[in-house]
């Protein structure tokens, strides 16, 4: 029998099959034709949004919430896909093969979203289909993508949906379009009593619960501490941060000095003539850029050590190469 694929018969699990949970590195592997990358459960680069919602059963809730899309755990995988700089994004999550769903959290307004998802798009079906099948007579069929930004940010916002075409400014494409739906988070009616059925809604509760103490002129320590106290007693997200409180406190931490980090450059950089993007991209794909948002708010080599999970030989190697111990 020939083992030639007949081009008019494409399998699709072939080509998006599903999750391997192997402990053995993937790397190392010869990795099957439309198979997800493993999910890895701690990275340096995790967010509290990203770190609830790449567990399945908080997962499937946000796909209701969002998309309104009811499925089980079993129904679903989630994925990640690298772009530049070895920046993630947020939230790929496939859905049967049906869907790939792409979210992004956002607390600081960037109309690049549109841009950034078509990238991450390019790069998960890049990933995903098997080389054969993309140059066979037959159409390939494919999930169909649905983009979202979870935006909780403080600037007020009028976008309902962005769209690649408005990057398009000298000349409008009839070719090529991407929407994504925004989803302003500031605006959600009765947010404590939905927030102790809905994660989306508690992950938006424990971040303004955050803001609100700081803002009465707390430390930033005690208004996360007390922010996640405060939801357990609510019973919000009781079960999950039961589980990673302290996970969750350094996490919403970096956040908040990459947040501020990245407005304050964005100021400067308005001043002095910056190109945008630039400190961005750094807060976002470099260590460096973390420590050096730490290091400008007063953080000592220890603290910034215990923060960001790295050894403080290592912070103190990066702040030498990278010159961040100026005047020191």
């Amino acid at each position: 029998m020939s083992n030639e694929t007949n081009s008019s018969e494409i399998d699709y699990m072939d080509m998006f099959g599903p999750i391997s949970h192997d402990s053995e590195d993937t790397k190392t592997k010869a990795k099957r034709p439309g198979e997800l990358k493993p999910v890895t459960t701690s990275k340096r680069n995790d967010t509290v949004f990203k770190h609830l919602f790449s567990k399945k059963e908080y997962a499937v809730k946000l796909l209701k919430t969002i998309a309104k899309l009811d499925y089980t755990v079993d129904d679903i995988e989630i994925c990640e896909t690298s772009i530049l700089f070895q920046r993630f994004n947020d939230l790929s999550i496939k859905v049967k093969d049906e869907y790939f769903v792409f979210v992004e959290q956002q607390s600081t307004w960037n109309p690049n979203m549109p841009l950034r998802f078509f990238i991450y798009t390019a790069d998960i079906y890049r990933t995903f289909l098997d080389h054969p099948h993309l140059y066979s007579e037959s159409l390939v069929p494919l999930p169909s993508p649905q983009f979202y930004i979870i935006y909780n940010g403080k600037a007020k916002i009028t976008e309902d949906i962005l769209r690649l075409q408005s990057a398009f400014e000298k000349s409008k494409s009839h070719f090529l379009d991407l929407m994504a739906v925004v989803l302003d988070m500031n605006t959600v009616p009765d947010l404590p009593n939905k927030a102790k059925d809905d994660p989306l809604y508690g992950y938006t509760f424990l971040v303004n619960k955050a803001r609100e103490y700081e803002q009465q002129g707390n430390s930033r320590d005690f208004s996360i501490s007390q922010a996640i106290k405060d939801c357990q007693g609510s019973d919000i997200l009781k079960d999950y941060l039961d589980s990673y409180f302290k996970e969750v406190a350094n996490m919403l931490t970096v956040e908040r000095m990459e947040e501020l980090y990245i407005i304050g450059h964005e100021t400067k950089g308005r001043k002095e003539g910056i190109k945008e993007g630039k400190i961005e991209g750094k807060i976002e794909g470099k260590i460096e850029g973390k420590i050096e948002a730490f290091l400008e708010v007063g953080f000592s080599i220890d603290d910034i050590s215990d923060r960001l999970n790295l050894p403080k030989d290592e912070v103190l190697k990066i702040c030498e190469e990278n010159n961040l111990l100026k005047g020191d």
